[in-house]
């Protein structure tokens, strides 16, 4: 089983320190949470059972009551699934990364997840807004065995454009990792620096404020990755972009542009499409996304 860095939980260090520890198994044909703790302003609500409590299905909500970081919070969240184990792990409501102050201290998250056995975890937070001057360190891995499967994504908003205001300082790095049984399968690493050419330049982000990865462990041959590409095609907003690939035994699906609803509607209908190949049973989306 992960657990949160102890080391983290004593060092003294400006900003408030959040940890979260869980872990799901298989009981009597349904997924069960464990074991959990806490340190700090992080919780996970109870477990929520949409197939009925034998449907073995498990959905976490993942609660930060601040509602966003500011200089020098960490977060650390650790999830361990055990063999069999089915969980999808979500968040309530958009995370914030508030303008930091003078000093140069960073806003982290870290997401350490360890998935054993035949069990499938998704990771499917709500997206990330970062102020003006934020400077956001979000860092998430997973580590699946031989036969566990995963599905996860990362959506970004960079500043806030219905208020009035870009992203002209401060700076985000965005890391993403999955690895099987030790063994690297994909791992992306950005970082957007306020203001900087990369958020405006057409080999960059061509202006766009909002950066979406959406990856699943399972591999599409031809006609399925072309029936999913025209599927998402006629949901793409003009000004926006959306990419899909299969990296040998992965679909990455991308989104570039101005708005996380629709960035959020591509990746749930993409969701909604394979889940059934990930997972062996359909999707049943979390209450908590439609309110």
């Amino acid at each position: 089983m992960i657990g949160l860095d102890s080391q983290l939980l004593r060092d003294p260090a400006p900003g408030w320190d959040a940890g979260l520890e869980i872990a799901l198994a298989r009981r009597g044909g349904c997924t069960r949470l464990v074991h959990s703790r806490h340190w700090g302003p992080l919780r996970v609500q109870r477990p929520f059972y949409p197939a009925g409590i034998d449907g073995g299905e498990c959905h976490l909500y993942l609660l930060h009551p601040p509602g966003g970081m500011v200089t020098g919070d960490r977060l650390a969240i650790a999830i361990t699934l055990a063999d069999g184990a089915r969980c999808l792990a979500t968040t309530p409501a958009a995370g914030k990364i508030y303008r930091g102050n003078h000093s140069a201290v960073p806003q982290i998250q870290t997401v350490h997840c360890l998935v054993d056995g035949a069990s499938c975890l998704e990771w499917l937070p709500q997206e990330t807004i970062l102020f003006d001057g934020a400077r956001g360190e979000l860092v998430t891995r997973l580590a699946l065995d031989e036969g566990a499967r995963c599905a996860a994504w990362d959506i970004v908003c960079l500043g806030r454009p219905a208020s009035g205001e870009g992203f002209a300082s401060g700076y985000l790095t965005q890391s993403l990792e999955i690895s099987r049984a030790g063994r690297p399968l994909y791992r992306e690493r950005n970082h957007f620096g306020g203001g900087g050419e990369l958020l405006s330049a057409p080999w960059g982000l061509g202006g766009c404020t909002v950066a979406g990865t959406f990856v699943l462990s399972l591999g599409l041959d031809r006609e399925a990755l072309g029936a999913l590409r025209g599927e998402l095609s006629s949901l793409v907003a003009a000004g926006d972009a959306c990419a899909v690939s299969d990296l040998d035994g992965l679909v990455a699906i991308r989104y570039l542009g101005h708005s996380a609803e629709r960035c959020r509607r591509l990746f749930t209908t993409a969701w909604r499409h394979l889940r059934p190949d990930l997972c062996g049973y359909p999707a049943i989306e979390p209450r908590i996304w439609r309110t």
